[in-house]
């Protein structure tokens, strides 16, 4: 599904200007692999940035090297950023607390979006 609907997308998006799709601290790290691949696809470069749940898990593309810029991943147009950190929480994850009747952190709802069948399709490659 999300390898059919991505290029789809980008297609839309660099037709109208945009370069790079982001995906700023949601995805996992076990999905980079599938991601860059997925990038070699689209009509645009693809970025993410791991959030800062995944610190540990993310150790291993150490081997990308220090850097101050986005790490590029070999044979594809993906790069990586750094970390993405709410202090607040993310209105995207739906952890933000935007009024009194939301909590400040939703980690029921936070664990049903990543049981979605598109995410599924990720980490199952």
């Amino acid at each position: 599904m999300v390898s059919e609907q991505l290029p789809i997308y980008a297609k839309a998006i660099a037709a109208a200007g945009n370069t790079t799709l982001h995906e700023p601290g949601t995805i996992m790290p076990t999905w980079v692999p599938l991601l860059a691949k997925l990038s070699n696809t689209t009509a645009v470069r693809m970025s993410a940035s791991f959030n800062a749940n995944e610190a540990a898990a993310s150790k291993s593309f150490v081997n990308l090297g220090p850097s101050t810029k986005a790490r590029h991943l070999p044979n594809s147009r993906f790069s990586l950023y750094g970390m993405k950190i709410w202090v607040d929480g993310s209105p995207q994850l739906e952890t933000a607390s935007v009024n009194d009747s939301l909590s400040s952190f939703r980690q029921q709802r936070q664990a049903q979006l990543h049981r979605r069948p598109d995410y599924e399709i990720l980490r199952s490659g």
